[in-house]
């Protein structure tokens, strides 16, 4: 337990060299457009290396053309915010996300999935520093 936060230090982040605790960047990310739902944020790796970002996208349909538009937004804002670029970006539909309870576990879900392309994307961008996942099974 951090004596400062009160948060629990294995639930921390280290990209870049900063300590992030994904609780904070995905409350910031609930507040960048009205189109967002939930974001799960996690580590490529195990507890470091670049950040994952998987944001829920409340309408999709005809508005497709707008994703590349809010997905620079994230990334701007978590750049502004936190410090540190996005390694891959992924924009979801409602529902992507099933059989989790908890924020913790849904993050470990999603970490274990990505890597094997298991979470589809309406949207997914990818820096060179991490790439794009291998193509796998549902999501």
């Amino acid at each position: 337990m951090d004596p400062l936060t009160g948060r629990r230090l294995r639930d921390a982040l280290l990209v870049d060299g900063h300590t992030l605790h994904p609780q904070d960047v995905e409350r910031e990310l609930l507040r960048c457009a009205r189109a967002l739902g939930s974001a799960r944020v996690f580590c490529a790796g195990p507890g470091a290396g670049a950040l994952v970002v998987q944001e829920v996208v409340r309408t999709v349909g005809g508005a497709r053309t707008g994703l590349p538009r809010l997905a620079a937004r994230i990334r701007a804002l978590i750049a502004e915010e936190f410090g540190v670029m996005t390694g891959a970006l992924l924009l979801v539909r409602p529902g992507t996300v099933r059989g989790a309870g908890t924020a913790k576990v849904r993050r470990a879900l999603l970490r274990e999935r990505y890597p094997r392309g298991e979470v589809h994307a309406v949207h997914a961008e990818f820096g060179p520093e991490i790439g794009e996942p291998c193509r796998g099974g549902a999501a």
